[in-house]
Protein backbone atom coordinates (compact mmCIF):
# COMPACT_ATOMS: atom_id res chain seq x y z
CA UNK A 1 0.00 0.00 0.00
CA UNK A 2 2.52 2.70 0.62
CA UNK A 3 4.58 1.50 -2.51
CA UNK A 4 1.63 2.33 -4.38
CA UNK A 5 1.02 5.39 -3.16
CA UNK A 6 3.87 6.36 -3.51
CA UNK A 7 4.06 5.69 -7.12
CA UNK A 8 0.78 7.65 -7.19
CA UNK A 9 2.43 10.37 -5.87
CA UNK A 10 5.25 10.32 -8.42
CA UNK A 11 2.94 10.58 -11.20
CA UNK A 12 1.37 13.52 -9.97
CA UNK A 13 4.45 15.46 -9.66
CA UNK A 14 5.62 14.59 -12.75
CA UNK A 15 2.86 15.61 -14.34
CA UNK A 16 1.59 18.70 -12.23
CA UNK A 17 3.66 21.42 -14.57
CA UNK A 18 2.32 20.13 -17.70
CA UNK A 19 -1.30 19.85 -16.13
CA UNK A 20 -0.85 23.58 -15.42
CA UNK A 21 1.07 24.86 -18.52
CA UNK A 22 -1.42 23.74 -20.44
CA UNK A 23 -4.43 25.09 -18.70
CA UNK A 24 -4.50 28.15 -20.79
CA UNK A 25 -3.64 28.59 -24.40
CA UNK A 26 -4.40 31.41 -27.30
CA UNK A 27 -7.40 31.16 -29.57
CA UNK A 28 -8.74 33.52 -32.53
CA UNK A 29 -11.55 31.65 -33.37
CA UNK A 30 -11.91 31.57 -36.93
CA UNK A 31 -14.32 29.38 -37.64
CA UNK A 32 -13.37 29.43 -41.15
CA UNK A 33 -10.15 27.86 -40.57
CA UNK A 34 -10.29 24.25 -39.90
CA UNK A 35 -7.17 23.58 -37.81
CA UNK A 36 -7.71 26.70 -35.85
CA UNK A 37 -11.38 24.87 -35.15
CA UNK A 38 -9.16 21.91 -34.44
CA UNK A 39 -8.40 23.71 -31.37
CA UNK A 40 -11.81 23.27 -29.79
CA UNK A 41 -11.21 19.42 -29.75
CA UNK A 42 -7.27 20.05 -28.53
CA UNK A 43 -9.16 22.07 -25.72
CA UNK A 44 -11.08 19.01 -24.60
CA UNK A 45 -8.13 16.66 -25.05
CA UNK A 46 -6.48 18.96 -22.35
CA UNK A 47 -9.72 18.91 -19.88
CA UNK A 48 -10.13 15.48 -20.15
CA UNK A 49 -6.44 15.24 -18.66
CA UNK A 50 -7.19 17.89 -15.90
CA UNK A 51 -10.11 16.36 -15.24
CA UNK A 52 -8.33 13.02 -14.36
CA UNK A 53 -5.26 14.49 -12.88
CA UNK A 54 -7.79 16.26 -10.45
CA UNK A 55 -9.60 13.18 -9.90
CA UNK A 56 -6.46 11.18 -8.98
CA UNK A 57 -5.65 13.90 -6.10
CA UNK A 58 -8.85 13.28 -4.98
CA UNK A 59 -8.62 10.00 -4.77
CA UNK A 60 -5.15 10.04 -3.10
CA UNK A 61 -6.83 12.13 -0.53
CA UNK A 62 -9.55 9.80 0.53
CA UNK A 63 -7.07 6.92 0.51
CA UNK A 64 -5.26 8.98 3.07
CA UNK A 65 -8.34 9.51 4.77
CA UNK A 66 -9.13 5.34 4.36
CA UNK A 67 -11.74 6.47 2.49
CA UNK A 68 -11.59 4.36 -0.86
CA UNK A 69 -15.18 3.59 -1.21
CA UNK A 70 -16.29 7.26 -1.59
CA UNK A 71 -13.43 7.61 -4.15
CA UNK A 72 -14.57 4.70 -6.65
CA UNK A 73 -16.90 6.55 -8.23
CA UNK A 74 -14.50 8.51 -9.96
CA UNK A 75 -12.85 5.93 -11.40
CA UNK A 76 -16.02 5.37 -13.75
CA UNK A 77 -15.82 8.43 -15.97
CA UNK A 78 -12.06 8.55 -15.92
CA UNK A 79 -12.36 4.62 -17.85
CA UNK A 80 -14.86 5.69 -20.58
CA UNK A 81 -12.79 8.94 -21.22
CA UNK A 82 -9.68 6.20 -21.91
CA UNK A 83 -11.55 4.21 -23.45
CA UNK A 84 -13.26 7.21 -25.99
CA UNK A 85 -9.98 8.62 -26.46
CA UNK A 86 -8.53 5.79 -27.52
CA UNK A 87 -11.01 5.23 -30.24
CA UNK A 88 -11.06 8.71 -31.31
CA UNK A 89 -7.05 8.58 -31.98
CA UNK A 90 -8.06 5.76 -34.46
CA UNK A 91 -10.47 7.85 -36.44
CA UNK A 92 -9.48 10.64 -38.46
CA UNK A 93 -8.99 13.85 -36.82
CA UNK A 94 -11.92 15.60 -38.46
CA UNK A 95 -14.78 12.50 -36.84
CA UNK A 96 -12.98 13.16 -34.05
CA UNK A 97 -13.66 16.69 -33.97
CA UNK A 98 -17.27 16.34 -35.08
CA UNK A 99 -18.15 13.61 -32.92
CA UNK A 100 -17.29 15.73 -29.99
CA UNK A 101 -18.88 18.61 -31.34
CA UNK A 102 -22.33 16.68 -32.02
CA UNK A 103 -22.61 15.11 -28.54
CA UNK A 104 -21.87 18.06 -27.22
CA UNK A 105 -24.50 20.17 -28.55
CA UNK A 106 -27.03 17.21 -27.80
CA UNK A 107 -25.88 17.22 -24.05
CA UNK A 108 -26.90 21.01 -24.53
CA UNK A 109 -30.27 20.13 -26.02
CA UNK A 110 -30.69 17.35 -23.76
CA UNK A 111 -30.08 19.50 -20.46
CA UNK A 112 -32.65 22.45 -21.60
CA UNK A 113 -35.28 20.65 -22.77
CA UNK A 114 -35.11 18.91 -19.49
CA UNK A 115 -35.10 22.28 -17.59
CA UNK A 116 -38.27 23.17 -19.66
CA UNK A 117 -39.59 20.45 -19.14
CA UNK A 118 -39.50 20.31 -15.60
CA UNK A 119 -39.93 24.17 -14.34
CA UNK A 120 -41.95 25.27 -17.48
CA UNK A 121 -41.45 27.84 -20.68
CA UNK A 122 -41.96 30.92 -18.31
CA UNK A 123 -38.95 29.58 -16.26
CA UNK A 124 -37.15 29.05 -19.18
CA UNK A 125 -37.67 32.14 -20.44
CA UNK A 126 -36.97 34.20 -17.47
CA UNK A 127 -33.28 31.78 -17.19
CA UNK A 128 -32.60 33.65 -20.65
CA UNK A 129 -32.12 30.23 -21.69
CA UNK A 130 -35.25 30.12 -24.71
CA UNK A 131 -33.78 31.58 -27.61
CA UNK A 132 -30.80 28.32 -27.13
CA UNK A 133 -33.17 25.79 -26.31
CA UNK A 134 -34.81 27.42 -29.86
CA UNK A 135 -31.76 27.15 -31.89
CA UNK A 136 -31.10 23.54 -30.67
CA UNK A 137 -34.61 22.15 -31.50
CA UNK A 138 -34.19 23.74 -34.94
CA UNK A 139 -30.70 22.36 -35.90
CA UNK A 140 -31.92 18.96 -33.89
CA UNK A 141 -32.39 17.03 -37.39
CA UNK A 142 -29.58 18.73 -39.24
CA UNK A 143 -27.36 16.89 -35.69
CA UNK A 144 -29.02 13.70 -36.27
CA UNK A 145 -28.33 13.78 -39.81
CA UNK A 146 -24.93 14.43 -39.08
CA UNK A 147 -24.43 11.94 -36.67
CA UNK A 148 -26.34 9.14 -38.38
CA UNK A 149 -23.35 9.85 -41.50
CA UNK A 150 -20.75 9.47 -39.02
CA UNK A 151 -22.42 6.24 -37.55
CA UNK A 152 -22.63 4.50 -41.16
CA UNK A 153 -19.10 5.67 -42.36
CA UNK A 154 -17.48 4.67 -39.31
CA UNK A 155 -19.55 1.25 -39.16
CA UNK A 156 -21.37 1.77 -35.28
CA UNK A 157 -23.88 -0.96 -34.11
CA UNK A 158 -27.44 0.03 -35.89
CA UNK A 159 -29.49 1.85 -32.65
CA UNK A 160 -32.22 -0.21 -30.87
CA UNK A 161 -35.08 1.89 -31.90
CA UNK A 162 -35.80 2.90 -35.98
CA UNK A 163 -34.85 6.26 -36.47
CA UNK A 164 -32.89 6.88 -33.11
CA UNK A 165 -29.14 7.43 -33.54
CA UNK A 166 -27.10 7.77 -30.48
CA UNK A 167 -23.49 7.24 -29.97
CA UNK A 168 -22.10 3.81 -29.85
CA UNK A 169 -21.67 2.16 -26.06
CA UNK A 170 -18.60 1.81 -23.88
CA UNK A 171 -18.41 -2.00 -24.58
CA UNK A 172 -18.81 -1.79 -27.92
CA UNK A 173 -16.00 0.80 -27.96
CA UNK A 174 -13.89 -1.20 -25.61
CA UNK A 175 -14.11 -4.20 -27.81
CA UNK A 176 -13.21 -1.66 -30.89
CA UNK A 177 -9.68 -0.60 -29.51
CA UNK A 178 -9.14 -4.17 -27.28
CA UNK A 179 -9.59 -3.09 -24.00
CA UNK A 180 -12.41 -5.42 -22.90
CA UNK A 181 -10.17 -6.57 -19.70
CA UNK A 182 -9.95 -2.58 -18.90
CA UNK A 183 -13.65 -1.99 -19.21
CA UNK A 184 -14.70 -5.72 -17.72
CA UNK A 185 -12.82 -4.95 -14.10
CA UNK A 186 -13.46 -1.26 -13.71
CA UNK A 187 -16.51 -0.98 -14.93
CA UNK A 188 -17.92 -4.58 -13.16
CA UNK A 189 -16.19 -3.45 -10.02
CA UNK A 190 -17.62 0.15 -10.13
CA UNK A 191 -21.02 -0.14 -10.67
CA UNK A 192 -21.30 -1.75 -7.44
CA UNK A 193 -20.84 1.70 -5.95
CA UNK A 194 -22.38 4.22 -9.04
CA UNK A 195 -25.95 1.99 -8.36
CA UNK A 196 -27.72 0.23 -5.69
CA UNK A 197 -25.61 -2.88 -4.97
CA UNK A 198 -27.44 -4.81 -1.33
CA UNK A 199 -23.57 -6.77 -2.11
CA UNK A 200 -21.50 -3.45 -2.08
CA UNK A 201 -23.95 -1.96 1.37
CA UNK A 202 -22.94 -5.48 3.06
CA UNK A 203 -19.55 -4.84 2.60
CA UNK A 204 -19.78 -2.34 5.36
CA UNK A 205 -21.01 -4.97 7.87
CA UNK A 206 -19.08 -7.00 10.04
CA UNK A 207 -20.30 -9.38 12.86
CA UNK A 208 -18.34 -10.29 15.98
CA UNK A 209 -18.75 -13.38 16.90
CA UNK A 210 -17.62 -13.30 20.53
CA UNK A 211 -19.02 -10.28 21.13
CA UNK A 212 -23.08 -11.18 19.35
CA UNK A 213 -22.37 -7.36 17.60
CA UNK A 214 -22.91 -5.88 14.22
CA UNK A 215 -20.71 -2.97 13.27
CA UNK A 216 -21.37 -1.53 10.43
CA UNK A 217 -18.98 1.36 9.06
CA UNK A 218 -17.30 2.29 5.31
CA UNK A 219 -13.64 1.44 7.09
CA UNK A 220 -14.45 -2.15 6.79
CA UNK A 221 -13.88 -2.38 2.86
CA UNK A 222 -11.86 0.91 2.69
CA UNK A 223 -8.30 -1.64 2.39
CA UNK A 224 -9.86 -2.99 -0.76
CA UNK A 225 -11.05 0.12 -2.64
CA UNK A 226 -7.97 2.15 -1.65
CA UNK A 227 -5.72 -0.08 -3.43
CA UNK A 228 -8.05 -0.79 -6.00
CA UNK A 229 -8.67 3.26 -6.92
CA UNK A 230 -4.90 3.85 -6.30
CA UNK A 231 -4.17 1.28 -8.72
CA UNK A 232 -6.79 2.00 -11.50
CA UNK A 233 -6.66 5.62 -10.97
CA UNK A 234 -3.10 6.20 -11.53
CA UNK A 235 -2.99 3.69 -14.64
CA UNK A 236 -6.17 5.24 -16.40
CA UNK A 237 -4.77 8.59 -16.15
CA UNK A 238 -1.37 7.34 -17.46
CA UNK A 239 -2.94 5.51 -20.08
CA UNK A 240 -5.30 8.28 -20.99
CA UNK A 241 -2.19 10.86 -20.94
CA UNK A 242 -0.71 8.70 -23.54
CA UNK A 243 -3.53 8.73 -25.88
CA UNK A 244 -3.69 12.40 -25.60
CA UNK A 245 -0.19 13.01 -26.24
CA UNK A 246 -0.25 10.75 -29.58
CA UNK A 247 -2.96 12.95 -31.25
CA UNK A 248 -1.41 14.98 -34.06
CA UNK A 249 -3.19 18.38 -33.25
CA UNK A 250 -1.25 18.45 -29.70
CA UNK A 251 2.05 19.98 -30.52
CA UNK A 252 5.41 18.87 -30.00
CA UNK A 253 5.70 21.98 -27.15
CA UNK A 254 3.02 19.68 -25.26
CA UNK A 255 5.30 16.63 -25.85
CA UNK A 256 8.90 18.24 -24.53
CA UNK A 257 10.04 17.08 -21.66
CA UNK A 258 12.33 19.98 -20.72
CA UNK A 259 11.09 21.89 -17.79
CA UNK A 260 7.15 22.57 -17.41
CA UNK A 261 6.62 19.46 -20.17
CA UNK A 262 6.31 16.14 -19.14
CA UNK A 263 8.24 12.91 -19.62
CA UNK A 264 6.10 10.56 -20.80
CA UNK A 265 8.36 7.86 -20.72
CA UNK A 266 9.16 8.00 -16.71
CA UNK A 267 5.42 8.30 -15.83
CA UNK A 268 4.81 5.24 -18.02
CA UNK A 269 7.50 3.14 -16.06
CA UNK A 270 5.59 4.08 -13.04
CA UNK A 271 2.74 2.45 -15.24
CA UNK A 272 4.47 -0.58 -15.61
CA UNK A 273 5.99 -1.03 -11.74
CA UNK A 274 2.00 -0.74 -11.03
CA UNK A 275 0.97 -3.26 -13.47
CA UNK A 276 3.92 -5.20 -12.62
CA UNK A 277 2.40 -5.57 -9.09
CA UNK A 278 -0.65 -7.24 -10.26
CA UNK A 279 -4.28 -6.16 -10.68
CA UNK A 280 -6.18 -5.63 -7.39
CA UNK A 281 -8.86 -8.68 -6.78
CA UNK A 282 -12.51 -7.46 -6.61
CA UNK A 283 -13.59 -9.66 -4.60
CA UNK A 284 -12.00 -11.03 -1.00
CA UNK A 285 -12.39 -15.20 0.50
CA UNK A 286 -13.14 -12.75 4.14
CA UNK A 287 -16.18 -11.30 2.43
CA UNK A 288 -17.85 -14.25 1.58
CA UNK A 289 -16.86 -16.16 5.62
CA UNK A 290 -20.29 -16.28 6.83
CA UNK A 291 -21.48 -15.26 9.13
CA UNK A 292 -18.31 -15.42 11.51
CA UNK A 293 -16.64 -12.62 9.17
CA UNK A 294 -19.75 -10.79 7.73
CA UNK A 295 -23.45 -10.58 7.17
CA UNK A 296 -25.31 -10.14 3.86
Amino acid sequence: MDVLRGDVEQVLNLTRAYIERTGETEWDPAFDCYQKFLTVLKVKLRSVLLKQFESLEIILEMVDRNKGPVACPLLRPACEEFIWIRYLRTIPLEYSENIIRLAGLEEIYDSLTAIDETVGKAATEELGLTPYLQICRELKDERHGALRRIAEELDWPKPVKKGERTLPSVKWLAKKVGEEDVYGIVYHATSRVVHFSPFELGRRVRWSKPDKKLSIGSAHSSDHWNIFCLHWGALLFIYTMREILGFPIISEDDRATERNGVNLPSVENIGKRIENRGMPAIISPRELDWPEERVY
